[in-house]
Protein backbone atom coordinates (compact mmCIF):
# COMPACT_ATOMS: atom_id res chain seq x y z
CA UNK A 1 0.00 0.00 0.00
CA UNK A 2 1.13 3.50 -1.33
CA UNK A 3 0.94 5.99 1.69
CA UNK A 4 1.11 9.68 1.58
CA UNK A 5 1.35 10.81 5.14
CA UNK A 6 1.15 14.62 5.35
CA UNK A 7 2.28 16.47 8.24
CA UNK A 8 3.15 20.45 8.85
CA UNK A 9 6.46 21.49 8.53
CA UNK A 10 6.91 22.40 11.83
CA UNK A 11 5.65 19.39 14.45
CA UNK A 12 4.30 15.62 14.13
CA UNK A 13 7.21 14.25 11.30
CA UNK A 14 7.39 11.25 13.75
CA UNK A 15 3.83 10.92 13.64
CA UNK A 16 3.35 10.78 10.05
CA UNK A 17 6.65 8.64 9.14
CA UNK A 18 5.20 6.19 12.43
CA UNK A 19 1.97 5.59 10.90
CA UNK A 20 3.37 4.42 7.58
CA UNK A 21 5.42 2.06 9.64
CA UNK A 22 1.54 0.41 11.13
CA UNK A 23 -0.27 0.41 8.07
CA UNK A 24 2.34 -1.85 6.81
CA UNK A 25 2.96 0.87 3.84
CA UNK A 26 5.38 0.06 1.19
CA UNK A 27 9.01 1.83 0.68
CA UNK A 28 7.11 4.16 -2.05
CA UNK A 29 4.87 5.75 0.73
CA UNK A 30 6.36 8.90 1.94
CA UNK A 31 6.36 12.10 4.43
CA UNK A 32 4.61 15.38 2.97
CA UNK A 33 5.30 18.21 4.85
CA UNK A 34 3.40 21.37 4.17
CA UNK A 35 2.64 24.92 5.78
CA UNK A 36 0.42 25.59 8.40
CA UNK A 37 -2.97 26.81 8.50
CA UNK A 38 -3.37 27.84 12.54
CA UNK A 39 -6.96 29.79 11.79
CA UNK A 40 -9.90 26.94 11.30
CA UNK A 41 -11.82 29.88 9.58
CA UNK A 42 -9.44 30.64 7.21
CA UNK A 43 -9.24 26.39 6.78
CA UNK A 44 -13.32 26.01 5.82
CA UNK A 45 -12.73 28.94 3.95
CA UNK A 46 -10.33 27.05 1.47
CA UNK A 47 -12.90 24.35 1.59
CA UNK A 48 -15.01 26.34 0.66
CA UNK A 49 -13.36 28.01 -2.29
CA UNK A 50 -11.83 24.78 -3.72
CA UNK A 51 -14.77 22.86 -2.96
CA UNK A 52 -16.77 25.77 -4.92
CA UNK A 53 -14.89 26.92 -7.63
CA UNK A 54 -11.61 24.57 -7.90
CA UNK A 55 -13.00 21.18 -7.80
CA UNK A 56 -12.93 20.53 -11.07
CA UNK A 57 -9.40 21.47 -12.14
CA UNK A 58 -6.79 18.87 -11.83
CA UNK A 59 -3.48 21.19 -10.17
CA UNK A 60 -2.04 18.17 -7.93
CA UNK A 61 0.36 15.76 -9.76
CA UNK A 62 2.74 13.17 -8.32
CA UNK A 63 4.88 10.40 -10.36
CA UNK A 64 3.20 7.55 -8.03
CA UNK A 65 -0.27 6.88 -7.98
CA UNK A 66 -1.14 6.87 -3.81
CA UNK A 67 -3.69 4.14 -2.00
CA UNK A 68 -4.41 6.80 0.98
CA UNK A 69 -4.09 9.89 2.22
CA UNK A 70 -2.84 10.23 5.96
CA UNK A 71 -3.18 13.41 7.94
CA UNK A 72 -1.75 14.59 11.36
CA UNK A 73 -2.47 17.72 13.13
CA UNK A 74 -5.50 20.34 12.52
CA UNK A 75 -3.69 22.80 10.99
CA UNK A 76 -3.09 20.65 7.91
CA UNK A 77 -6.37 19.26 7.53
CA UNK A 78 -7.99 20.99 5.00
CA UNK A 79 -4.90 21.18 2.69
CA UNK A 80 -4.88 17.26 3.39
CA UNK A 81 -8.66 17.13 1.93
CA UNK A 82 -7.80 18.89 -1.34
CA UNK A 83 -4.48 16.37 -1.61
CA UNK A 84 -6.52 13.23 -1.46
CA UNK A 85 -9.93 14.86 -3.71
CA UNK A 86 -7.12 15.95 -6.28
CA UNK A 87 -5.51 12.07 -6.23
CA UNK A 88 -9.15 10.15 -5.82
CA UNK A 89 -8.04 8.57 -2.96
CA UNK A 90 -9.47 8.07 0.47
CA UNK A 91 -8.12 10.24 3.85
CA UNK A 92 -7.94 9.08 7.02
CA UNK A 93 -6.20 10.63 10.17
CA UNK A 94 -3.95 10.10 12.97
CA UNK A 95 -5.44 11.39 16.58
CA UNK A 96 -8.51 13.40 16.52
CA UNK A 97 -8.29 16.95 14.89
CA UNK A 98 -9.80 19.68 16.57
CA UNK A 99 -12.75 21.18 14.72
CA UNK A 100 -13.10 18.55 12.18
CA UNK A 101 -16.14 16.43 12.25
CA UNK A 102 -14.96 12.51 11.97
CA UNK A 103 -17.34 11.76 8.76
CA UNK A 104 -14.58 13.46 6.98
CA UNK A 105 -12.11 10.59 6.96
CA UNK A 106 -12.42 7.22 6.14
CA UNK A 107 -10.86 6.12 9.47
CA UNK A 108 -9.66 7.75 12.37
CA UNK A 109 -6.27 6.31 14.26
CA UNK A 110 -6.96 7.54 18.02
CA UNK A 111 -5.02 6.59 20.74
CA UNK A 112 -7.47 5.90 23.65
CA UNK A 113 -6.87 9.00 25.84
CA UNK A 114 -8.21 11.06 22.95
CA UNK A 115 -11.68 9.21 22.41
CA UNK A 116 -14.75 10.75 24.27
CA UNK A 117 -17.08 7.84 25.40
CA UNK A 118 -17.31 4.90 22.87
CA UNK A 119 -15.57 5.47 19.23
CA UNK A 120 -17.66 5.90 16.66
CA UNK A 121 -17.23 3.62 13.27
CA UNK A 122 -14.77 5.20 11.54
CA UNK A 123 -12.56 5.56 14.64
CA UNK A 124 -9.90 2.73 15.65
CA UNK A 125 -8.49 3.42 18.79
CA UNK A 126 -4.87 2.89 19.45
CA UNK A 127 -3.01 2.54 22.97
CA UNK A 128 -0.36 4.06 22.19
CA UNK A 129 0.35 7.53 19.87
CA UNK A 130 2.07 6.46 16.63
CA UNK A 131 5.56 6.98 16.20
CA UNK A 132 8.57 6.02 14.54
CA UNK A 133 10.61 4.25 16.83
CA UNK A 134 11.55 1.24 16.69
CA UNK A 135 12.11 -2.06 18.96
CA UNK A 136 15.40 -2.06 21.34
CA UNK A 137 16.93 -5.51 21.99
CA UNK A 138 17.20 -5.14 25.53
CA UNK A 139 20.71 -6.70 25.51
CA UNK A 140 22.12 -3.22 24.54
CA UNK A 141 20.07 -1.50 27.09
CA UNK A 142 22.36 0.21 29.84
CA UNK A 143 22.36 0.58 33.75
CA UNK A 144 20.96 3.43 33.81
CA UNK A 145 17.63 5.36 34.87
CA UNK A 146 16.03 7.83 33.07
CA UNK A 147 13.15 10.28 34.35
CA UNK A 148 11.60 11.99 31.39
CA UNK A 149 9.49 15.20 32.61
CA UNK A 150 6.66 16.54 30.65
CA UNK A 151 5.22 20.15 31.88
CA UNK A 152 1.81 21.93 31.81
CA UNK A 153 -1.54 21.15 29.97
CA UNK A 154 -3.25 23.19 29.18
CA UNK A 155 -1.89 26.23 30.98
CA UNK A 156 -2.67 24.09 34.57
CA UNK A 157 0.66 24.90 36.89
CA UNK A 158 2.96 22.33 36.53
CA UNK A 159 3.36 20.34 40.43
CA UNK A 160 7.26 19.53 40.10
CA UNK A 161 7.00 18.15 43.85
CA UNK A 162 6.33 14.72 42.90
CA UNK A 163 9.31 14.82 40.26
CA UNK A 164 11.63 16.40 42.75
CA UNK A 165 10.54 13.65 45.21
CA UNK A 166 11.37 10.95 43.12
CA UNK A 167 14.44 12.28 41.76
CA UNK A 168 15.39 12.55 45.88
CA UNK A 169 14.69 8.95 46.20
CA UNK A 170 16.83 7.76 43.83
CA UNK A 171 19.89 9.58 44.22
CA UNK A 172 19.64 8.65 47.99
CA UNK A 173 18.79 5.05 47.76
CA UNK A 174 20.07 3.73 44.19
CA UNK A 175 23.59 3.42 43.53
CA UNK A 176 24.38 1.21 40.96
CA UNK A 177 22.08 2.86 38.20
CA UNK A 178 23.32 6.41 36.81
CA UNK A 179 20.62 8.48 37.08
CA UNK A 180 19.69 10.20 33.75
CA UNK A 181 17.03 13.33 32.94
CA UNK A 182 14.99 14.55 30.08
CA UNK A 183 13.24 17.64 30.30
CA UNK A 184 10.69 18.64 27.19
CA UNK A 185 9.46 21.68 26.24
CA UNK A 186 6.59 21.73 28.45
CA UNK A 187 8.92 21.40 31.74
CA UNK A 188 8.88 24.87 34.42
CA UNK A 189 11.97 27.08 33.88
CA UNK A 190 12.43 27.11 37.82
CA UNK A 191 12.50 23.11 37.82
CA UNK A 192 14.94 23.06 34.84
CA UNK A 193 17.53 25.05 37.21
CA UNK A 194 16.74 22.83 40.57
CA UNK A 195 17.36 19.61 38.76
CA UNK A 196 20.33 21.27 36.20
CA UNK A 197 23.23 20.19 38.56
CA UNK A 198 22.48 16.23 37.96
CA UNK A 199 25.16 14.68 35.56
CA UNK A 200 23.43 13.16 32.41
CA UNK A 201 24.42 10.28 30.88
CA UNK A 202 23.64 10.74 27.75
CA UNK A 203 23.22 13.86 25.02
CA UNK A 204 19.83 13.38 23.60
CA UNK A 205 16.31 11.66 24.07
CA UNK A 206 17.12 9.48 21.66
CA UNK A 207 19.64 7.89 23.38
CA UNK A 208 18.25 7.58 26.86
CA UNK A 209 14.84 6.24 25.27
CA UNK A 210 16.81 3.49 23.83
CA UNK A 211 19.87 2.68 25.52
CA UNK A 212 17.92 2.82 29.22
CA UNK A 213 16.81 -0.16 31.70
CA UNK A 214 14.50 1.70 33.54
CA UNK A 215 12.45 4.72 32.21
CA UNK A 216 9.78 6.79 34.62
CA UNK A 217 7.77 9.47 32.77
CA UNK A 218 5.79 11.66 34.29
CA UNK A 219 1.84 11.03 33.94
CA UNK A 220 1.18 14.20 31.99
CA UNK A 221 3.07 13.03 28.64
CA UNK A 222 1.30 10.14 26.76
CA UNK A 223 3.40 11.38 24.12
CA UNK A 224 6.75 10.21 25.99
CA UNK A 225 5.09 7.26 27.60
CA UNK A 226 3.77 6.12 23.98
CA UNK A 227 7.65 6.51 22.82
CA UNK A 228 9.03 4.04 25.21
CA UNK A 229 6.86 1.73 25.10
CA UNK A 230 7.67 1.65 21.71
CA UNK A 231 10.99 1.01 21.68
CA UNK A 232 10.35 -2.68 23.78
CA UNK A 233 10.25 -1.51 27.47
CA UNK A 234 7.33 -1.00 30.11
CA UNK A 235 8.05 3.00 31.64
CA UNK A 236 7.02 3.61 35.76
CA UNK A 237 4.44 6.61 35.69
CA UNK A 238 4.85 9.18 38.40
CA UNK A 239 1.53 9.74 39.57
CA UNK A 240 1.08 14.27 39.67
CA UNK A 241 -1.37 16.71 39.52
CA UNK A 242 -0.87 17.39 36.38
CA UNK A 243 -2.36 15.17 34.21
CA UNK A 244 -5.90 15.43 32.79
CA UNK A 245 -9.40 12.96 33.04
CA UNK A 246 -8.25 12.05 29.44
CA UNK A 247 -4.54 11.21 30.01
CA UNK A 248 -5.55 9.40 33.01
CA UNK A 249 -8.21 7.40 31.06
CA UNK A 250 -5.43 6.44 28.22
CA UNK A 251 -3.16 5.25 31.28
CA UNK A 252 -5.22 3.03 32.70
CA UNK A 253 -5.88 1.31 29.11
CA UNK A 254 -2.79 0.62 29.35
CA UNK A 255 -2.01 -0.76 32.79
CA UNK A 256 -5.17 -3.16 31.95
CA UNK A 257 -2.92 -4.56 29.16
CA UNK A 258 0.44 -4.41 31.31
CA UNK A 259 2.17 -2.21 29.50
CA UNK A 260 3.20 0.44 32.45
CA UNK A 261 3.39 0.03 36.26
CA UNK A 262 3.55 3.13 38.71
CA UNK A 263 6.51 4.23 40.52
CA UNK A 264 6.19 3.80 44.24
CA UNK A 265 9.08 3.02 46.05
CA UNK A 266 12.50 2.48 44.87
CA UNK A 267 12.69 -1.49 45.74
CA UNK A 268 10.07 -1.47 43.19
CA UNK A 269 12.13 -0.77 40.43
CA UNK A 270 13.13 -3.20 38.12
CA UNK A 271 14.57 -4.04 34.29
CA UNK A 272 10.94 -4.32 32.10
CA UNK A 273 11.22 -5.31 28.52
CA UNK A 274 8.26 -6.21 26.73
CA UNK A 275 8.84 -9.23 24.77
CA UNK A 276 8.83 -9.65 20.91
CA UNK A 277 5.59 -11.65 20.78
CA UNK A 278 3.69 -9.05 23.56
CA UNK A 279 5.35 -6.23 21.40
CA UNK A 280 3.67 -7.45 18.23
CA UNK A 281 0.34 -7.47 19.87
CA UNK A 282 0.35 -3.80 20.84
CA UNK A 283 -0.27 -2.48 17.56
CA UNK A 284 -2.79 -5.38 15.69
CA UNK A 285 -2.88 -5.10 12.16
CA UNK A 286 -4.72 -2.23 10.69
CA UNK A 287 -3.45 -2.25 7.40
CA UNK A 288 -6.13 -4.78 6.96
CA UNK A 289 -8.61 -1.97 7.07
CA UNK A 290 -7.63 -0.92 3.63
Amino acid sequence: MKILSICSVEYNYQQAKGIIKWLNGDNESMVLKIPNIKNIIVSYLLLFLYFTIFRCYKFVHFEKDFDVVIVTGKSVIAQSIILAHQLNVPICSVQKPFGFPSYLFKYQFIPYHDIKGEPSGNQIPTLIAPNSLEYVDSKTREKTISLFIGGEVHGKKFDSEPVLNTINVIKNNIKDFQLNIVTSRRTPNDLIEKIKDIDNTYDSYMDAINKSQIIIVSDDSFCMISEVIQTGLKPYIITTNNSTPKLKNGIEKLLEYNLINFFTTYDNLKFLPINRKEYDNIFGNFSKLF
